[in-house]
């Protein structure tokens, strides 16, 4: 896409900045060295701001200590956010805290808040691949013998499947996060920040059923 962009401007890898990097896919077509879903741990869109303020100012210097300023505001934020899932998370017992959503999108943000990944309706990093019938008999399976009471769909793929796999396996579909995609425009999911305080607060619910929530003080 960028090739064909027409664009001579610089390019700015966030994905080789950030400071976690878990592995990727290890054959097929999207094969990868790290897992691509870095943003969804913050301290690695910590980084990611940190590179965009840096590379602003070297494409506009006149504006370079209003870039500067401004990311150590959202800086602030982003700590705040990741204070407060770590609080939530803690409110629910790590035995509860199993995940199974609409595919490998959430280890980055498993792996910061003690959350165990138990499966995925899609087993891949990307949603274009398709789970055959022994893979959703298998995660039905899972489902059941792990406890899990909440498969969480993904905002941008048909939750059908998902909510199938959950009332097979006797587990609520209810709670839906944002892996992909930010929300539109004045959803739960419409910012950065607003998305994964959102996913978190979806997480809780479900790992609780339905009796614990998430709120994040400090991000507005």
């Amino acid at each position: 896409m960028v090739s064909e962009s027409g664009s001579d401007a610089r390019i700015v890898d966030l994905g080789a900045a950030v400071p976690v990097k878990l592995p990727g896919e290890s054959g097929g077509a999207e094969a990868s060295r790290y897992d691509p879903h870095w943003w969804h741990d913050p301290r690695n869109a910590e980084a990611a701001v940190v590179e965009i303020s840096k590379a602003l100012g070297e494409a506009e210097p006149s504006k370079a200590a209003d870039f500067r300023r401004n990311a150590s505001s959202y800086l602030g934020k982003l700590r705040a956010l990741d204070r407060g899932i770590a609080r939530c998370m803690d409110s629910v017992p790590a035995g509860q805290r199993k995940l199974v959503t609409d595919h490998d999108a959430f280890a980055y943000f498993a792996k910061r808040y003690g959350i165990t990944v138990v499966g995925a309706v899609i087993p891949s990093q990307t949603t274009q691949a398709q789970p055959s019938a022994k893979d959703v008999s298998d995660l039905v399976n899972l489902i059941k013998r792990e406890g899990v009471t909440a498969v969480f769909p993904e905002s941008s793929v048909s939750p059908k499947l998902a909510q199938t796999i959950a009332h097979e396996a006797g587990a609520s579909s209810e709670h839906t996060l944002y892996g992909d995609t930010l929300g539109p425009e004045g959803s739960s999911g419409a910012t950065y920040l607003q998305m994964e305080a959102a996913n978190a607060n979806a997480m809780v619910q479900g790992f609780s059923d339905g009796n614990r929530n998430c709120s994040i003080p400090g991000i507005g």
